[in-house]
């Protein structure tokens, strides 16, 4: 059973607690902390009525060196996906949007999907609002997810949010070689969000994309930290206001091919996120939540 130790030499005191992880989910998650060699700390907020405290984000140090991946990647197809939400498969209506979405019903459930942007966004009208356990949401996103269209590659818990109403917002995302996986102009590849009720799972949306075979690669260098924050600075953009800096991979498809960029994926108080690559080109990629 693995046990969390947190330490602080400063209070001189350590805190065990039991986290709800497996030893093998452990020792993923260990490993994906091993590709950044050596991070700094940028202070960028006092913590209100404690002096001695700053808020700080923990960036890797020094310009970084990463790989630019090619894959050959599947689209997954509707039929799959529709086969498993509908209870009744042959009740199902089916319709193209002036947009060139695909929606699915059987008037009480609604698919939709977009071909170019490998998304999906289902919605179950018969789920009723009522309230969830805390621990029971993850569960239930899991148990969805498994019978509903799998995992297709390496997904992280990033976020899981109880509303008022007592639903839940459960969101993974799919990480490559420790790297979150983004989208260009708000195409979020690598997502996959469930909305939890006491009576199932409302809303579901996710990528339908698989990564296949790994092609080839070249090393770019993006610049460090330091560089990224001062071009904010002159992008009015303070850095109080930067809730998170990593390192990510940017989705280009170029069919029959995904080239994955290594970026700067700066993640905002407001939930807006920007991508910096090595021309230190800003572009915004969602806006929302995320």
């Amino acid at each position: 059973m693995p046990r969390a130790y947190l330490v602080s030499e400063a209070l001189g005191k350590a805190v065990a607690a039991r986290p709800t992880l497996t030893t093998q989910q452990l020792d993923t998650y260990l490993k994906m902390g091993r590709i950044l060699l050596r991070v700094e700390t940028v202070p960028i907020a006092s913590v209100p009525g404690r002096d001695e405290l700053a808020r700080v984000l923990y960036v890797p140090a020094g310009p970084q060196r990463v790989r630019q991946l090619r894959y050959e990647y599947r689209a997954i197809p509707d039929f799959a996906f529709v086969q498993s939400l509908f209870v009744n498969p042959k009740l199902i209506r089916s319709g193209r949007e002036a947009d060139g979405r695909m929606v699915y019903t059987d008037g009480h459930r609604t698919v939709q999907t977009a071909g170019k942007d490998h998304l999906l966004a289902y919605y179950d009208g018969t789920v009723n609002p009522t309230a969830i356990r805390p621990s029971d949401g993850l569960s239930m996103a899991v148990q969805f997810v498994n019978r509903h269209g799998g995992w297709t590659g390496s997904f992280v818990l990033v976020r899981l949010t109880r509303g008022e109403d007592g639903r839940q917002q459960v969101r993974f995302r799919e990480y490559l070689n420790g790297y979150p996986l983004v989208g260009p102009e708000g195409r979020d590849v690598g997502r996959m969000e469930l909305e939890v009720w006491g009576s199932g799972v409302r809303t579901y949306t996710r990528s339908t994309v698989r990564l296949e075979r790994y092609v080839g690669h070249e090393t770019l260098t993006l610049p460090d930290a330091a560089d990224v924050l001062r071009q904010l600075g002159a992008w009015n953009i303070p850095v109080r206001d930067i809730e998170r800096l990593s390192l990510a991979y940017l989705c280009r498809y170029r069919d029959p091919f995904v080239d994955l960029t290594p970026v700067w994926l700066v993640e905002r108080t407001t939930g807006e996120m920007l991508l910096v690559g090595r021309e230190t080109e800003t572009r915004r990629v969602h806006h929302g939540l995320e």
